[in-house]
């Protein structure tokens, strides 16, 4: 238990990773700065030039490295025609240091969430990769999207413990990051996409947490994918997948 934090949160701080990505001449790219329990945090805003939808996009990663190396999957979203706000957790990339916890990672998501309202959207899609999946499912019960993508998502901490850590037991877990569970809780159209092979979650749980979803859904596999390259192996897919989300939950402009 005193070592559950930095056994779940692996982040990179800037200069590490890739801090001046290729921007298509389709897309602006902004840096945005706000705030989360007093400290300053970072993101990337990413802006198409001529939108094709009245909405924008909540992008919230996973528990390693920090937003540069999501870049890619954002810019294809954003490349869909809609707006995207990438961000980093606290002690993530440019974000100011801090202390990570279950709570605070939801507390950082709905700092994240704020900005993007205080900006003007209203039509907000919310997707989450792997540990972000539980951010994105938990602002999917306490906020009002109008639509949530899971990629790559757990079903809870103590079944993923159980997983890479058999010998735990589970009742040890303080941090539960339970999906499953809040999942029958979403009442908006659901995305959930993962990869057949995926070696650190697996795809049972994807099909777990979409089976436990009682809204509007739809399940994707990604055949022969694993964990870090889902994308690769979808192709153009990945983004195609996507847009028919979009559609469906957002006005076309």
């Amino acid at each position: 238990m005193i070592f559950e934090e930095k056994l779940i949160f692996y982040p990179s701080q800037y200069p590490d990773g890739d801090w001046e990505p290729l921007v298509p001449k389709e897309i602006v790219l902004e840096d945005v700065f706000f705030e989360s329990g007093g400290l300053k945090l970072h993101g990337w805003f990413l802006r198409p030039c001529k939108p094709l939808f009245d909405g924008a996009v909540l992008f919230c990663h996973g528990n390693a490295g920090n937003l540069s190396s999501r870049y890619p999957k954002a810019l294809a979203m954003a490349l869909c025609g809609v707006a995207v706000f990438l961000f980093d957790y606290r002690g993530y990339g440019r974000s100011e240091m801090g202390s990570v916890s279950e709570k605070k990672f939801y507390e950082d998501s709905s700092a994240a969430w704020d900005w993007l309202c205080s900006e003007g959207y209203e039509s907000i899609v919310v997707h989450g990769i792997s540990l972000g999946g539980g951010a994105a499912t938990y602002l999917a019960v306490e906020k009002n999207p109008v639509g949530l993508s899971l990629e790559s998502t757990f079903t809870s901490m103590p079944d993923m413990s159980h997983e890479v850590y058999p010998f735990i037991p589970r009742f040890l877990i303080a941090s539960h990051f339970n999906n499953f569970e809040r999942i029958p809780q979403v009442k908006i159209p659901l995305q959930v996409i993962h990869g057949t092979e995926d070696e650190l979650i697996p795809h049972w749980m994807g099909v777990k947490l979409f089976d436990a979803a009682i809204c509007e859904k739809e399940f994707i596999s990604i055949d022969g994918a694993g964990h870090g390259d889902l994308m690769e192996i979808a192709g153009d897919s990945y983004a195609a997948h996507f847009r028919t989300l979009l559609e469906k939950v957002l006005v076309a402009l």
